[in-house]
C-alpha cells in the first residue's frame, strides 16, 4: 500500500504461485473503493477462465463489480470491472478513467502490447501488477511498465508456515534434449515438441503416473495443443479417464471438462498453457 501512495505510481508484486495473489487484490480492491465514494478500480486479466476466478473472488469479498468481455451484460456504472485486456482495448472510450489499474499476470503487459495501450490512455491511474514470474522469456523488460518492485514470501517460507503444500518431485532423463535449441535460456518450443511428442516419453509419463500417483488427478503441461491431444490419447488407451482442454473449445466445453476433472471423475487433464498462469483448483491434491 504504501508504494502505490499519490503521486502516481506503479508497482509490480511479486509472489509465488498459489500465495493467493488474486485474493490480496482483492482484498485491496474493497478496501479502495470502501475508503472513496469516488474510486474506480479496473483489473485486467487476458483468459476467460481468469475473469471468473477474479469475479468470484471479488464476490465472495462482498464487492460489486462488472465484466468486460464478450456474451457479458453490460453493467459499466459499477466502480469495479474486471476486464478482459483484449475487449477492453476496444472500449475504451466507453469507460471513466479508472483510480487504480490492476494487472493480473503483470509479466504480459509491455508497451508495444494491448497493455500499454491501455495505460497510455488512463495515465493517471496507480498501477498494480502481481505475477509469480517478473520477467519474460522474449527478453523484454517490465521496467518502462513499473517503477517500483515488491517481493514476496518466498515458496519456502510459505511451505514452513503451510500456506503451500509441500511437494515431491520426481525428474527423469529426457531423452534427446540436447537437441533442443534454446532461446533465452529456455527450450523452443517448435523443436521441444518435436522431441517431446514421442511414443517413448509419453510411454514414459503414463508409465510414471501409473507407478507413482495411480488414481490421483494428475495434471499434464505439454508444448503444444496437438502434443496435449496426444497425450490424453496415450492416457485414455492405458485406461485413464483423460481430457485434453485448450483454448479453441467453446466457453460451455472447457467449463464442463474442468468440473469432471474436479470431482474426480476425470483422471488426467492435459493443455498446453491454458491451465498454467492463475489456474485456481483447490481439488488437485
Amino acid at each position: 500500500m504504501a508504494a502505490l501512495r499519490p503521486p502516481p505510481h506503479s508497482v509490480l508484486a511479486v509472489a509465488p504461485t498459489g500465495s493467493g495473489k488474486t485474493v490480496c487484490f482483492s482484498s485491496l480492491t474493497k478496501a479502495w473503493v470502501d475508503r472513496d465514494l469516488f474510486t474506480r478500480v479496473m483489473i485486467l486479466v487476458h483468459r476467460r477462465e481468469l475473469i471468473q476466478q477474479v469475479s468470484a473472488c471479488l464476490t465472495q469479498f462482498g464487492v460489486e463489480h462488472g465484466i468486460i468481455a464478450p456474451t457479458y451484460p453490460n453493467q459499466k456504472a459499477r466502480r469495479v470491472q474486471v476486464a478482459s485486456v483484449q475487449t477492453l482495448v476496444r472500449r475504451l472510450a466507453d469507460y471513466a478513467p479508472p483510480s487504480y489499474l490492476v494487472i493480473d499476470e503483470a509479466h504480459h503487459a509491455i508497451t508495444t502490447s494491448s497493455w500499454g495501450h491501455i495505460f497510455r490512455a488512463w495515465p493517471d491511474a496507480q498501477r498494480l501488477g502481481v505475477t509469480a514470474t517478473p520477467e519474460r522469456l522474449s527478453g523484454e523488460g517490465l521496467r518502462s511498465m513499473f517503477s517500483t518492485l515488491v517481493m514476496g514470501p518466498s515458496v519456502q517460507s510459505l511451505m514452513e508456515i503451510n500456506a503451500l503444500s509441500s511437494y515431491r518431485l520426481f525428474a527423469p532423463p529426457v531423452q534427446h534434449a540436447d537437441r533442443v535449441a534454446r532461446s533465452m535460456g529456455d527450450y523452443t518450443r517448435r523443436d521441444l515438441a518435436q522431441v517431446m511428442d514421442t511414443r517413448t516419453i509419453t510411454g514414459d509419463a503414463v508409465q510414471h503416473y501409473q507407478r507413482l500417483a495411480t488414481g490421483k488427478r494428475a495434471m499434464v503441461f505439454c508444448v503444444s495443443v496437438a502434443h496435449a491431444e496426444s497425450v490424453a490419447l496415450q492416457f485414455t488407451t492405458a485406461g485413464f479417464a483423460a481430457s485434453s482442454i485448450d483454448g479453441t473449445m467453446t466457453r460451455e466445453a472447457r467449463a464442463s471438462i474442468l468440473a469432471s476433472f474436479a470431482s474426480g471423475a476425470t483422471q488426467v487433464l492435459t493443455s498446453c498453457d491454458l491451465v498454467s498462469e492463475g489456474f485456481d483448483l483447490p481439488a488437485v491434491e
